[in-house]
């Protein structure tokens, strides 16, 4: 009978524990602002931009709907001519309200790294995996279509 006592405030104990368990976002790292300038070309000029040619002017172009198991991601791709000069949320993980700390910790690293790299081709958020490769999949997609 007293094994079973112990057992049962030891299970009460350890579900108590569980339940009120937060995890931690973790900490920022920074993002490198600039890159390497362009190397000179055969001319001595600095080379092309490795940017696609973009038709001229300022136009958005949306990524499609990435599904993932926390629910949906969209982004939007603003450019003027061959600058990427903002990336728009359009749809964000939204099941649980976990996800919405995580939209709220990660969207504006992912937001700024992608501007400071003009491309898809940045690390993913540690903690935020699964809505980072969400957001750089739309991302790429909406490049790719605004390329052709």
């Amino acid at each position: 009978m007293r094994k079973i006592a112990f057992f049962l405030i030891g299970t009460v104990a350890g579900l108590v524990a569980l339940v009120s368990y937060r995890t931690s976002r973790g900490e920022a790292l920074p993002v490198p602002a600039a890159t390497a300038p362009p190397s000179p070309g055969p001319s001595g000029s600095p080379s092309a931009s490795p940017l696609p040619s973009w038709p001229p002017g300022a136009h958005d172009v949306d990524g499609p709907v990435i599904t993932t198991e926390f629910g949906t991601v969209q982004v939007r791709v603003v450019l003027d001519g061959p600058r990427l000069v903002d990336v728009v949320p359009l749809k964000v993980h939204d099941i649980h309200g976990h996800s919405l700390e995580l939209n709220d910790y990660a969207l504006p690293l992912l937001h700024d790294a992608v501007l400071a790299a003009q491309s898809a081709e940045v690390d993913t958020v540690t903690g935020a995996t699964v809505t980072s490769q969400a957001y750089l999949t739309s991302l790429q997609a909406a490049l790719d279509a605004a390329a052709r």
